[in-house]
């Protein structure tokens, strides 16, 4: 039935209405016309009892006018209106008014409704009643699938009036009950959205949005919401995923992103992950550039922080433990690694000092056991010694020409300069004297290359050598304990020389007394290293034979070098950190290693000499300590 139909049927039942409510008006109006009539005429008909009495016959035939109504004559007349006093009582009908969110569909309801109250086996009626209840099913159905819940309880609850158990109106129950409850969880979910409880110990969003999707797991009514929801708990984490990842906070963008990873239906997050992975390289290698930068440069304590970052970015385990080694050698050796051989430079000036190795910070067994063959009381206790720092010391011994510079540039004047003499070895004799000559003299009173290790020198000098140096490199140079040098001589080793137990295994590994050495005179060594010959009588050009396992030149032969302690008769409360040991006021100096002339118990590691700070010859040269 078309929208014509429902008004002329909604017509058709006003009408039918209003007759009847005319009708009865009607006849309730003829019944008073008569009553009063007959009243009336009840009291003509009676005589008064001063008047005289009035003939039958004209009684009758008024009355006859009176009812026809139709006497010309006559005052009283009737009208087929109704009297505008009377009141019509409408007779009660049992109408049940039903309000839908449609107010055009509440006035059909009402319409079918009343027609049917009065005749409830109207077929138009029924027929228009099943229209309507089928297009309140078409609401419930829109208003559940549009997430209305206002409108789809107004629906269900008009079906309920109309057809309490109708297919299909239970399980709109439950999907409206559903959506109430995805409602309210989704309400909470957007709360802790904005509060930023995402992740971690307070994760409010992924458990409400996990019950949500539990929810339409069974029933999919509400699915648009949870798939709403999971959109803005993705956007919320790429947001937190973004921040972290701009703020180099790798680690934690990981666990955004593998958040992200877990949520349902989420977007592709492979370019994510690429970006993640450049950009942590990509400050990694920065930082281990930066480590390095502070390491070369001295900041150990900047190094250790951007260190302890590193970690915190997840680097590569092996990297930190590379970058772990650098920062504590670094603490130990500086800028430096053990073996490493650098020169200083003058600064300013033209120049730069002798060539210096780093020795590996360790420890050892310093002096000898009784037990030990030429074994001397001054070499005891045998005690350990421990270097918390490596240290640098001079590669080889100081040339001439390294400390003709010093002299140039100083105008310092050495203790045989002074004095006016030092000792020099007569070869035709075999014995030393003192002659007229100076640090630029040979051993034998020549004039000395540039390449030769410096002689005649006194403690005196030599320490005026490292306290110019100090000021041209700004650098901490000095010579070495007596502690540092054993430790150099022995190279890691606890034999009795650093080759070993006996003579060298093979020829020009030291410079010292071997039977193979020959003076132009043919003169031998009385008490010498058997089947060992170095090629030289006296001492040989800097670096010319084998180094020890330290990289050392001419440490346990060619000259001898001053140390900076003083003389001891013993290590009775000798200091066990490998510094010197001073006391003030002492004119003795301990002299370590073995030169040319050396016989083998006098090239023994543990060999320590007393010398007068003045002392000076061909035995004893300079070799450099400095501070990393």
């Amino acid at each position: 039935m078309n929208v014509k139909g429902y008004c002329l049927l909604g017509i058709n039942a006003c009408l039918f209405l209003l007759c009847l409510l005319l009708g009865s008006s009607f006849a309730l109006a003829q019944d008073q016309s008569a009553d009063a009539q007959t009243e009336s005429n009840t009291e003509s008909d009676t005589p008064a009892a001063d008047n005289d009495a009035v003939a039958p016959q004209d009684t009758e035939a008024a009355r006859r006018v009176r009812r026809l109504g139709d006497s010309a004559t006559s005052t009283d007349s009737w009208s087929l209106g109704i009297p505008s006093d009377l009141r019509v009582r409408a007779p009660e009908l049992d109408v049940a008014v039903i309000t839908t969110p449609d107010s055009a569909l509440n006035g059909r309801l009402l319409a079918v409704m009343t027609v049917l109250a009065a005749n409830p086996e109207d077929p138009d009626s029924l027929t228009a009643l099943d229209q309507i209840k089928q297009l309140v099913d078409t609401r419930i159905t829109e208003s559940v699938a549009a997430l209305d819940l206002n409108a789809a309880a107004a629906y269900i609850g008009v079906m309920q009036e109309l057809e309490s158990d109708r297919p299909g109106l239970q399980q709109a129950r439950e999907q409206l009950l559903q959506l109430r409850q995805l409602r309210d969880l989704n309400t909470r979910f957007a709360d802790a959205i904005a509060d930023q409880r995402l992740l971690g110990a307070d994760d409010t969003a992924r458990s409400l949005l996990q019950q949500m999707q539990d929810l339409v797991a069974t029933n999919p009514v509400g699915g648009e919401m949870v798939t709403d929801s999971s959109q803005q708990l993705q956007a919320a984490l790429q947001q937190k995923f973004s921040e972290t990842l701009d703020e180099q906070k790798f680690d934690e963008a990981e666990t955004w992103l593998v958040a992200i990873e877990a949520l349902p239906g989420a977007a592709a997050t492979e370019e994510q992950r690429q970006t993640l992975e450049q950009r942590k390289q990509g400050a990694l290698n920065q930082f281990m550039l930066s480590v390095d930068d502070n390491i070369a440069s001295g900041n150990l304590a900047e190094a250790e922080q951007q260190l302890n970052e590193l970690i915190a970015l997840g680097a590569d385990p092996g990297q930190i433990s590379a970058l772990r080694a650098r920062l504590d050698d670094a603490r130990v050796y500086g800028s430096f690694v053990p073996g490493q051989v650098f020169r200083d430079s003058f600064g300013e000036n033209t120049g730069e000092g002798p060539p210096m190795t780093v020795l590996p910070a360790g420890n050892f067994m310093m002096g000898s056991q009784e037990s030990e063959r030429g074994h001397r009381s001054n070499e005891e206790p045998y005690h350990r010694v421990r270097f918390a720092r490596g240290f640098a010391l001079s590669q080889r011994e100081l040339t001439v020409g390294e400390f003709r510079v010093f002299i140039r540039a100083s105008g310092y004047r050495t203790t045989a300069e002074s004095e006016g003499s030092s000792s020099v070895y007569n070869e035709e004799t075999g014995r030393m004297s003192d002659e007229r000559i100076d640090w630029r003299s040979a051993y034998d009173g020549s004039n000395a290359s540039d390449n030769m290790p410096v002689m005649h020198i006194s403690w005196q000098d030599a320490q005026a050598y490292t306290q110019w140096l100090s000021r041209v490199t700004n650098r901490s140079y000095r010579l070495p304990s007596e502690a540092e040098m054993e430790y150099a001589i022995r190279g890691g080793t606890q034999t009795i020389y650093w080759w070993g137990d006996a003579s060298p295994g093979s020829n020009e590994v030291e410079n010292i007394a071997g039977d193979g050495d020959v003076t132009s005179n043919r003169r031998r060594w009385n008490d010498n290293f058997n089947n060992y010959r170095d090629g030289y009588w006296g001492p040989a050009p800097v670096a010319s034979l084998q180094p020890n396992l330290y990289g050392l030149y001419d440490i346990n032969g060619n000259l001898k070098e001053w140390t900076a302690d003083c003389w001891h008769v013993n290590y009775n409360r000798a200091p066990d950190d490998g510094t010197a040991w001073v006391n003030e006021g002492c004119e003795s100096r301990v002299v370590r290693g073995a030169d040319w002339s050396s016989t083998p118990d006098l090239s023994r590691s543990a060999l320590r000499l007393s010398a007068r700070e003045t002392t000076r010859g061909v035995r004893v040269g300079i070799r450099l300590a400095r501070d990393l």
